[in-house]
């Protein structure tokens, strides 16, 4: 299990397909769920979670293939629509009946989305941080270099499973790797690059072929094209300005695609901009909760 000190409850659910996976809820009030990034497991929502639980039931997941998650026997199972299926599973296991704020943060945005034009009414809204509605790769680092990459590097992964998985665990959470995080990949004068290890060491621990996998799924996931039928739902749209995984103009198109959604972005912030900007983060989520009346109107905020 994770660590029982930050969770009033933990338990292992069985997914739409019957893996085995992990979910802990913390605090009381509306349902808020975190839905993590691609390799994620929960780092980037250090400071998100604490905050929110105090006044919302906050629900961590991992999904399949993840963290404390079983994976599943094919890795055709690693998609999006698979994601979105447990999340209906693991509402009804922990016995969430009111709707609940979908909180997705980047590959997370593809989760909740999706989520949200699947279970409807189970949905009070959504909030899209540093995240595609979809086709991540056609935009990431601003080139399509991924889309070439990418079929390489699984090709050299299914000839050579146990030297990739050597290789993998070896040099995702080593010094040089985590130079490279802090030289390429978050802005250090908002960031210690320390904040990363927890990520790149987790990372370490899943399988290559897992992680690949569902990546490629990822990649040719869209829900942009639908987001239109999600007219009306709350929505709040969070930018890092500075974020090459998923450039600021991928955020700009789901706001564009949702009427009536809200935009908001992390001044110099990068993909890691719930770490770099945390109180800011959270007073403009609250903010939207408040306004939406998801949390008990407290009067007009400033921003």
């Amino acid at each position: 299990m994770a660590n029982a000190a930050l969770y009033d409850r933990e338990m292992y659910i069985r997914s739409a397909i019957g893996t085995r996976l992990w979910a802990a809820s913390v605090g009381r009030g509306p349902g808020v769920v975190l839905c993590d990034g691609l390799g994620c497991d929960g780092y980037v929502w250090k400071y998100v979670l604490p905050d929110l639980s105090r006044d919302c039931q906050v629900i961590r997941w991992h999904y399949r293939g993840h963290g404390l998650s079983e994976a599943p026997d094919s890795l055709d199972a690693m998609n999006i629509e698979g994601l979105t299926l447990d999340l209906g599973v693991m509402l009804d296991e922990m016995g969430l009946k009111e709707p609940v704020v979908l909180v997705g943060h980047s590959m997370g945005v593809q989760v909740v989305l999706e989520a949200a034009l699947r279970y409807g009414s189970r949905v009070a809204g959504v909030v899209a941080l540093c995240g595609a509605a979809g086709r991540p790769l056609d935009t990431f680092k601003n080139t399509r270099l991924g889309l070439t990459v990418l079929p390489i590097v699984q090709d050299a992964v299914r000839r050579y499973p146990a030297l990739s998985a050597g290789l993998w665990g070896g040099l995702v959470p080593s010094a040089p790797a985590l130079a490279l995080v802090k030289a390429f990949e978050i802005n250090s004068s908002l960031l210690n690059v320390e904040e990363m290890r927890p990520y790149l060491e987790r990372l370490a621990e899943m399988d290559p072929r897992v992680f690949l996998s569902m990546l490629e799924h990822a990649s040719q996931h869209s829900a942009q094209e639908r987001l239109h039928e999600l007219a009306g739902l709350p929505a709040l749209v969070v930018a890092a300005q500075r974020d090459t995984f998923t450039p600021m103009q991928r955020s700009v198109a789901i706001h564009d695609a949702l009427p009536g959604s809200e935009f908001f972005m992390l001044p110099e912030a990068t993909h890691t901009g719930p770490l770099e900007w945390p109180e800011l983060l959270n007073l403009r989520i609250r903010k939207w909760m408040h306004d939406h009346g998801i949390l008990p109107p407290i009067g007009r905020l400033a921003g």
